[in-house]
C-alpha cells in the first residue's frame, strides 16, 4: 500500500514540475548593457562561459594569469562581434587585483556582474602536495574571492 502511495506522490510531483517547466518560465535577464568580469577566462570552462555571455551582448572583462589564452578568448569573442577586454591578472596578488579593478572602472565602467571561475586543481593527493602548491591553491580558490 505504501509503495502505491509513494508511486502516486512521485507521479504528482513529476507532473507538477513538468507543467511548471513548460508553462511558467521566468523571463531571462537582459545582459545587453551589463559589464561582466570573468576570471579564469583563458581556457576551459572560463572560456566557454565568456563566449556564451558574449552572445548575450554583454561587455566582458576577462582576467586570467594565462595571458596568451586570455587574449585568444577575447579575439574569438571580438571575431563573433562581441565586446571583450583581456587583462592579465594574478589572483594571488591582492594589490594587482585592486589596481586592475580601478583600471576597469576607469576605462570600461562599473562591473555589474562577476563570474569567479578561476581555480586551481593540483591533481595530487594532499599529503604529496608541496606547501607552495597548497598556499597558491588556497589563495586562488578561496582568498581571491574576497579581494
Amino acid at each position: 500500500m505504501e509503495l502505491i502511495q509513494c508511486f502516486f506522490i512521485l507521479c504528482y510531483y513529476w507532473l507538477k514540475s513538468l507543467i511548471v517547466t513548460i508553462f511558467y518560465q521566468k523571463p531571462r535577464k537582459n545582459l545587453k548593457d551589463e559589464i561582466i568580469l570573468v576570471t579564469g577566462a583563458g581556457s576551459g570552462l572560463g572560456r566557454g562561459i565568456a563566449q556564451r555571455l558574449a552572445s548575450t551582448g554583454a561587455t566582458l572583462v576577462l582576467w586570467d594569469v594565462n595571458e596568451r589564452g586570455n587574449k585568444q578568448t577575447a579575439i574569438d569573442i571580438v571575431e563573433q562581434n562581441g565586446k571583450a577586454h583581456a587583462m592579465k591578472c594574478d589572483l594571488c596578488n591582492r594589490a594587482e587585483i585592486y589596481r586592475l579593478a580601478e583600471q576597469v572602472r576607469d576605462q570600461i565602467g562599473t562591473v555589474t556582474m562577476i563570474i569567479n571561475n578561476a581555480g586551481i586543481v593540483s591533481g595530487t593527493p594532499l599529503l604529496d602536495t608541496d606547501d607552495e602548491s597548497i598556499i597558491r591553491t588556497f589563495d586562488v580558490n578561496v582568498l581571491a574571492h574576497f579581494w
